[in-house]
């Protein structure tokens, strides 16, 4: 029997999103890491075929949040790297819930939808896939990893971790599959995905657009509620005025 678990590490929210510093205040990049951690839950939570869904922090907040939309939380060893604080939650999975798969995801892809995560794992199960990789937007990161078992390679995030993921698979007999999509391959890590976020996600359907919109984020970056285009950074006069 097939029992996939979700495993989303997130990091403290003081340290989260240092990439959007010349866009948004501390506490704005502690709300959108909350945000999209919201949406990426409800989006888990609206999936056929999840047995779980565990969080990888030593957040109390992140815990609080996470808890709190029915997730299991793991606290990692204290300053665990990204790539060891999932490591340790896949060997947890694998030991206490009888895990056969793991989709490891980042908390910050809020234009993903539940079908694009059932379809991801309907296609790596039906395939007899062991690892399937899911680049990010640039096709040098890794936005999602299914491992059967979930401890089946060596995780290794970062810079150009797609090519290291991948040589890991090799290295242990694996071909790996490569899929893309293009909603589970935009992260929220610069100004530009952000803008990007603004211009496409409706408040009504998704927590992130609603901070946006509420906060007046979206305004800021030239993203109108009307017409949803962009328009530079740069540019000092709101077309939403």
């Amino acid at each position: 029997m097939t029992r996939v678990w979700a495993v989303i590490p997130v990091k403290h929210t003081g340290r989260s999103k240092q990439r959007l510093a010349d866009v948004l205040t501390p506490d704005e990049r502690e709300r959108l890491t909350l945000a999209m951690l919201h949406d990426i839950l409800n989006i888990l939570r609206g999936t056929d075929r999840m047995n779980g869904i565990l969080v990888a922090t030593r957040s109390p907040q992140i815990r609080d949040v996470a808890t709190g939309l029915g997730a299991e939380v793991f606290a990692e060893s204290a300053g665990a790297s990204h790539s060891m604080a999932v490591s340790q939650a896949c060997a947890h999975l694998c030991s206490y819930h009888n895990a056969s798969t793991a989709i490891i995801l980042p908390s910050d892809i809020p234009r993903v939808t539940s079908q694009d995560i059932d379809g991801l794992i309907a296609g790596h199960i039906a395939g007899d896939d062991y690892i399937t990789l899911v680049p990010d937007v640039r096709g040098e990161g890794t936005n999602a990893i299914l491992a059967s078992p979930p401890d089946a390679i060596k995780f290794s995030f970062g810079a150009q971790s797609l090519q290291r993921h991948f040589d890991s698979a090799l290295n242990d007999g694996i071909v790996p599959r490569i899929v893309m999509n293009e909603k589970l391959s935009l992260d929220i890590d610069y100004p530009d995905d952000l803008i990007r976020a603004a211009v496409e996600l409706r408040p009504s359907r998704s927590v992130t657009g609603r901070f946006l919109e509420e906060s007046g984020i979206a305004a800021r970056l030239g993203v109108c509620n009307d017409a949803r285009s962009p328009t530079p950074i740069s540019d000092t006069a709101s077309p939403c005025a």
